[in-house]
């Protein structure tokens, strides 16, 4: 099915050592933002999905959220709004994006956002200098990566590594 896919809709040819529909979403990644944005709409069309039918599937509620928030063990961080890849977005976009959703976090949960996982994460496809540095502007006292390793000191604040919980897919 990636394969279909990404030939009718003239995306590059998924990973297919992936095996499921983890090789497109691969391909999707390195695809400016608008392309991508339009593939997945034609995909979703062409597979009779409507995306908003499951949007309340997608991630915890913010009541869910609030109650992880409370009980002290987790501290909770922004991620973007709509988890576009911020290298490809035009900088006012992102710095929206990389703003709102710390505001809307702080909202929400009633208490700061200090720290920010950029979408996707990868430092040479992902985000620029100019991304971190709005980062950075927002408020956000950290930021983090996907790059697999220990923070040491002297790190570069805005772009730490970390361990995910599935890193062998990004590595």
């Amino acid at each position: 099915v990636e394969r279909i896919l990404a030939e009718k809709h003239e995306l590059p040819p998924p990973d297919w050592q992936a095996g499921n529909a983890e090789g497109l979403v691969l391909v999707l990644k390195r695809v400016p933002e608008a392309e991508k944005q339009a593939a997945v709409e034609r995909i979703a069309a062409d597979l009779g999905v409507d995306p908003e039918d499951n949007a309340a599937d997608r991630m915890m509620s913010w009541d869910e959220a609030r109650s992880l928030a409370a009980g002290g063990l987790v501290t909770m961080g922004a991620h973007s709004v709509t988890h576009r890849n911020l290298k490809h977005l035009p900088l006012a976009e992102a710095r929206r994006e990389i703003a709102e959703s710390k505001a809307r976090i702080e909202r929400e949960l009633g208490r700061p956002c200090d720290f920010f996982a950029y979408p996707f994460g990868n430092p040479a496809n992902d985000f620029t200098g100019e991304v971190k540095v709005a980062v950075g502007e927002a408020g956000f006292r950290a930021a983090f990566t996907v790059v697999l390793g220990l923070v040491r000191p002297g790190d570069d604040l805005l772009a730490l590594p970390r361990f995910c919980e599935s890193h062998e897919r990004w590595q």
